[in-house]
């Protein structure tokens, strides 16, 4: 396999070395005495990041890579909640990890607190939102409007989520420039619901679009089935809360192994992970980059910052991505062409 995601590496080498003064303008001994000035302001400051999913979750690894890539190098404690709000999806166990995340919060004392995604916000992060003396707040990977969950709020910033998908249709139609009908397909998670409605909101050229969500694997088995036939591409949003018909969670992994296999249609994937495990294309959100600039946010915050002054931030980049083999398995060439725009090629 040959990935590479160059912008971020740079990103989070431009930003390690600010951080440290490398990039000073004085002579080395200046910069070397405002690298352990700035260092030691940090050191024992304390960040806690509260994600909604398991810790084994393919976006929860990225955000925390991408958290730890800003927030290590400068001696600030992180440490991490998992609440597996994907796996135990009913409401008394999301109510029980936000106890248990407020909790932790008492027993820390985090100087800010980090949450991802919306279940996070939910039964967490949004009893902390313009409360006085509450820890800082920066929230990452919200589908939501953040005014559901109090937010903006004077110890509030954050990002939200983004599904890149008109540009994803249009890295698609590079190799396919007939698709003129489309199959959005996701399970029926609540951060999925809202990233299906602001899908819908958008103005695209396509003549139709069929939207299905699945509770079971059992019916997205259906539905892939049934529906590529009607159409000339399929779009993977979100599979992680799918159940067996027992009512037992389906691993990730194994929804994309058979999807992947079943696939007779080019497809568009919105993560970085679904394009790796089967998906033809797209241009995929980062957990490295919602972490990155989340922790980035924390930095700013611990260096005197406030929430006010960050507030939301400008439009993610996204990385762009192809996987040959996807391409190979419905017998669609590649052009190099494509190859060439990629950040990331799945071989």
């Amino acid at each position: 396999m040959r990935c590479f995601f160059s912008w971020v590496v740079l990103r989070a080498l431009l930003l390690t070395f600010a951080v440290f003064g490398v990039a000073h303008a004085g002579p080395p001994a200046q910069g070397g005495s405002k690298m352990f000035t700035l260092a030691a302001d940090l050191m024992g400051k304390k960040v806690l990041l509260v994600h909604s999913y398991h810790r084994e979750h393919p976006w929860v690894i990225n955000v925390e890579a991408g958290v730890r890539a800003v927030l290590g190098p400068v001696g600030i404690r992180v440490e991490s909640l998992y609440m597996d709000t994907k796996r135990h999806a009913d409401k008394g166990s999301k109510v029980r990890a936000g106890k248990l995340a407020r909790q932790k919060v008492q027993d820390f004392g985090p100087d800010v607190i980090i949450a991802s995604d919306d279940n996070a916000q939910e039964y967490f992060a949004k009893y902390y939102a313009g409360v006085p003396g509450a820890p800082r707040i920066v929230y990452c990977a919200v589908n939501a409007d953040p005014e559901v969950y109090g937010y903006p709020a004077d110890n509030v910033a954050g990002i939200v989520e983004q599904v890149f998908f008109e540009r994803s249709l249009v890295f698609l139609r590079k190799m396919v420039p007939e698709v003129d009908s489309l199959l959005v397909l996701s399970d029926h998670s609540p951060s999925s619901l809202a990233a299906i409605k602001e899908m819908q909101s958008r103005r695209t050229d396509l003549e139709r679009i069929e939207w299905k969500t699945c509770r079971t694997f059992t019916e997205w088995k259906r539905e892939l089935l049934t529906g590529q036939s009607g159409v000339d591409a399929v779009a993977l949003l979100t599979y992680h809360t799918l159940r067996d018909n027992h009512g037992h969670h389906v691993k990730s992994k194994e929804v994309m192994t058979w999807t992947a296999e079943n696939l007779s249609r080019p497809s568009i994937g919105f993560f970085v992970f679904t394009i790796a495990d089967g998906a033809l294309c797209g241009i995929a959100q980062s957990g490295f980059e919602h972490g990155f600039r989340s922790g980035g946010y924390a930095l700013e915050m611990l260096k005197g910052r406030t929430p006010r002054e960050i507030g939301t931030d400008a439009p993610l980049k996204g990385v762009i991505m192809v996987n040959t083999k996807a391409a190979r398995r419905i017998g669609l060439p590649v052009p190099k062409s494509v190859e060439l725009l990629a950040d990331g090629v799945i071989e």
